[in-house]
């Protein structure tokens, strides 16, 4: 909705505009009052606002719950104030590879020492091992690199990550004792699918739960097998039904729009991004209408 068709019309630079300046009137009061259930609900999906606040937003106890529970939060505002940031909130990305990886290649390209001692970062690099593997190729760490295929094989019964990549490693390894396991993680299955696929792997809707996040990527992937059991699992949440609705190119389908605005309307009430989405398809529909 925030990248469609280049740059943002002014709905969208309105709507980040009242969600940031929400935020710096409660903190501005101090008086303990709670951000709007629609400004905390966007904050996910638009990270970046958070560098328009700063430190000063970890102050307010309700958004730092939303901050710390999601570490592509708590990432934005240690890369972009992280002397002011790091003893409250690098810990938190203990349980997240990505934000790990990703802090620590902000950290070199900038000289930046992190302040977390080097086994809280190899830990997570480890047990989150797609962005371990990716950190020790890039900076090309044999002792990592030693340490991930050991664990991989040591920890394939308890971990998807391990048992993913082991599977990917040992191709005459059945794959049915790894199933279950797998199917209860939604990236690494996803991740793992084109080639384990060949091999009789497949995951259904039901079994990756309530996220329509991987529900609209299980939905695209061409190596998905019914993939249309996904597409009502990404209806409860406007921003990954329009991703797929993209994907699909129902968004240049005049006939498919009305159904998206129902879905958005019914399925997603309440959502903090329903209101941001019925405006984009009020956009998609101008754009489409003749002149």
């Amino acid at each position: 909705m925030w990248s469609h068709q280049g740059e943002a019309p002014e709905w969208r630079r309105t709507y980040d505009a009242w969600a940031v300046n929400e935020i710096k009137r409660v903190l501005a009061q101090d008086r303990g009052e709670p951000l709007q259930p629609d400004v905390l609900g966007l904050i996910p999906y638009r990270p970046e606002l958070l560098l328009r606040i700063g430190p000063a937003a970890l102050k307010l106890p309700d958004l730092f719950n939303v901050i710390v529970a999601h570490p592509a939060c708590a990432l934005t505002l240690l890369m972009g104030f992280y002397d002011a940031t790091a003893d409250r909130l690098e810990k938190f990305l203990h349980g997240s590879g990505e934000a790990v990886f990703q802090l620590m290649r902000w950290a070199a390209a900038t000289s930046r020492t992190l302040r977390q001692p080097e086994c809280f970062y190899r830990h997570a690099l480890i047990t989150d091992c797609y962005w371990g593997f990716l950190h020790a190729k890039q900076t090309r760490n044999e002792s990592l690199l030693a340490e991930l295929l050991t664990w991989c094989a040591d920890e394939r019964q308890r971990y998807a990550a391990a048992a993913a990549y082991f599977l990917l490693r040992n191709p005459a390894e059945p794959i049915a004792a790894y199933r279950e396991l797998l199917a209860a993680n939604p990236f690494y299955a996803y991740l793992a699918l084109p080639r384990l696929s060949l091999r009789g792997f497949s995951v259904r809707a039901e079994e990756i739960g309530s996220t329509p996040k991987w529900a609209c990527h299980f939905a695209l992937s061409a190596f998905t097998g019914p993939r249309d059991d996904f597409i009502p699992l990404t209806e409860t949440d406007p921003a990954w039904l329009l991703e797929l609705a993209a994907g699909l190119g129902w968004l240049t389908q005049p006939t498919k729009l009305p159904g998206l605005s129902q879905a958005i309307a019914n399925r997603a009430a309440g959502h903090p991004l329903q209101r941001p989405a019925m405006r984009f398809l009020v956009d998609v529909k101008q754009a489409g209408r003749p002149p």
